[in-house]
C-alpha cells in the first residue's frame, strides 16, 4: 500500500492580469471565487459568480455595473470586441512550392490620449507585419503569450520540447 503523500505548504500570491482593471484587489476576489467553487461543487460559470455578486454585501459586487442602462452600453462594447476579435482571416500562400494557411488577427494596445491607461485598437497582421513599431508589439504579445502558456502548463513534462523551444525563441529576442 503506498504512503499518501504529504501536502506541501504553499504561499499564494494573488493578483491581476496586467492590463484589467477592478475595484477590489485580487486576493479578495480570489478568495470569494473560491468559497464560490466550494459551495458549488467545483464547478462555477459566470451566472453563479452574477448571483452572488448581486447582494450588495458580497465582496464581488462593486465589479459590476448595477445601472441598467451604463451595462447596456458596456455589454455592447463587449459585443463588439467580441466581434472585432473573433473575425479571422486564412490566406494560403505559396512556401516551397506548397501551400500553407495563415491565419491572422492582432490587437494592439495604445496609451490613451488621457494617459489614463491603455485602449485597444484591432489591426490585420498583415499590417502590422509591415509596420516595425506594430510588428514588435506583435513580437511582444506572442513573447508574453508563450511565457503565460509556459507557466500555465509547467508541470506536464510532455511539453518540455515545447519548453525548450520557447526559451530559445526567448534567448534569441
Amino acid at each position: 500500500m503506498s504512503k499518501p503523500k504529504e501536502r506541501q505548504e504553499q504561499q499564494r500570491t494573488y493578483y491581476w492580469r496586467p492590463g484589467s482593471q477592478h475595484k477590489i484587489d485580487a486576493e479578495t476576489a480570489a478568495l470569494e471565487m473560491q468559497r464560490l467553487l466550494d459551495d458549488h461543487n467545483q464547478r462555477l460559470d459566470a451566472a453563479d459568480v452574477l448571483d452572488s455578486a448581486e447582494a450588495p454585501t458580497s465582496p464581488l459586487h462593486s465589479e459590476f455595473e448595477w445601472d441598467d442602462t451604463a451595462a447596456a452600453k458596456q455589454h455592447r462594447l463587449l459585443q463588439a470586441r467580441n466581434l472585432m476579435n473573433g473575425i479571422k482571416v486564412s490566406i494560403t500562400v505559396m512556401r516551397d512550392k506548397k501551400p500553407q494557411n495563415v491565419e491572422y488577427s492582432f490587437m494592439a494596445a495604445v496609451q490613451k490620449p488621457d494617459g489614463g491607461g491603455r485602449r485597444f485598437n484591432y489591426t490585420s497582421t498583415e499590417y502590422a507585419m509591415r509596420e516595425p513599431d506594430l510588428r514588435a508589439e506583435l513580437l511582444q504579445n506572442a513573447l508574453l503569450e508563450l511565457a503565460a502558456f509556459r507557466r500555465k502548463y509547467a508541470d506536464l513534462s510532455e511539453l518540455s520540447m515545447v519548453f525548450v523551444a520557447i526559451d530559445k525563441v526567448r534567448k534569441a529576442g
